[in-house]
């Protein structure tokens, strides 16, 4: 409700508090403040556990949320699928995370994909 009462997408975060990696994402977000700044600013985040948890689970499916490992991030607009479902470990190097390519990637999957144009009507037919 607060996304929709804020018209902001809600970035789902997949993790676990016994997850290293999380952790690691978790201090990279913190330390980088345009990271932080457009997260705060076009999201509300919503932190979902990481186990095997039914409602998780189910959830994880209806939204077209995909997460190989933890930490997993997915926007979501207010009602709909997943517009994009990124895997944190994608954005690691030399055991950091390389925040400017997150940002760069949250940015790129914030917007909808384009409908395709609608076809064109059949042109009347003469009798």
């Amino acid at each position: 409700r607060l996304a929709a009462q804020e018209g902001k997408l809600v970035l789902v975060y997949t993790g676990g508090a016994w997850c290293g990696p999380c952790a690691d994402l978790d201090e990279a977000i913190l330390a980088d403040p345009a990271l932080l700044a457009w997260i705060r600013a076009k999201t509300v985040l919503l932190r979902v556990h990481s186990g095997r948890d039914k409602p998780n689970i189910a959830f994880h499916r209806a939204h077209q949320i995909v997460s190989r490992t933890p930490p997993g991030l997915a926007l979501l607009p207010v009602e709909g699928k997943a517009l994009g479902n990124l895997e944190a470990a994608d954005f690691r190097a030399d055991g950091r995370f390389v925040t400017s390519d997150l940002l760069e990637a949250l940015i790129a999957n914030s917007t909808p994909p384009a409908a395709a144009p609608a076809a064109a009507p059949d042109p009347p037919s003469v009798r």
